[in-house]
Parts: C-alpha cells; sequence; structure tokens
C-alpha cells in the first residue's frame, strides 16, 4: 500500500477499494443515524442525542430546530482536510486562498453568522 512521507513520518496512505468503502459505509450509517435522530427529536420522541457541533449549530440557526437548544461543551475536536494528489501543482495556490479566506473578517463574519458562536 503506497504511503506519503514528510519529515520521516508517514502523512498520508492510501486506503485499499475495501478499506475505502469501509469508511463510506460508516459516513454513511452516520449521516443515516443522525436523519433517524434528528426526526426522533423533531416528534419530542428522544431528547437528546450527540453529534457534529457545527452542523448542529447551523441547523438550530436556521430554524428547523426551533424548539431545541444546544447544550454547552464538546467531546473532541474534529479537523477536516482537502487531499490532492502527491506533489500537485494546485497545493500551494490552494494553501494560499485557504489562509487569505480564513483571516479575513468575511470569514469571521460568515462562521459567526451561520453557525452562531462556540460556546
Amino acid at each position: 500500500m503506497p504511503v506519503a512521507m514528510a519529515d520521516g513520518r508517514r502523512v498520508w496512505q492510501w486506503r485499499t477499494q475495501a478499506q475505502q468503502w469501509a469508511v463510506f459505509a460508516g459516513w454513511f450509517a452516520l449521516v443515516a443515524l443522525f436523519v433517524f435522530c434528528w426526526q426522533l427529536m423533531t416528534k419530542d420522541q428522544i431528547w437528546a442525542f450527540v453529534y457534529d457541533a457545527p452542523l448542529l449549530r447551523y441547523l438550530v440557526r436556521k430554524g428547523d430546530a426551533k424548539d431545541l437548544r444546544l447544550l454547552p461543551g464538546t467531546f473532541g475536536r474534529q479537523d477536516y482536510g482537502i487531499a490532492l494528489k502527491q506533489g500537485s501543482e494546485m497545493r500551494e495556490s490552494i494553501d494560499i486562498a485557504l489562509l487569505r479566506q480564513i483571516r479575513s473578517s468575511e470569514w469571521h463574519e460568515g462562521i459567526a453568522q451561520t453557525l452562531g458562536q462556540r460556546d
């Protein structure tokens, strides 16, 4: 299985097709579980569930969850990434564009407007 190394550390390892399908099935199951729990919440059949905080903050602010509120606290941090082919010429321009965007006032205003303030 190919592995990408940087400074002597493994930074990326390609998955086999079976591993990729397992990841896809896991994400699909999480989305299905979220939809199921969301439906139960809105029908007052359960009173709480744990999920991705930014997504829940967005849904509550958007108005799809008029009677719901988020409790403070998190169980852990989740980071997201963009995968590029090793040696891609797009990497530097994407890095620069992302840094400019996340340092801009529009980014911070948009995050606050869409997701609200963190607890």
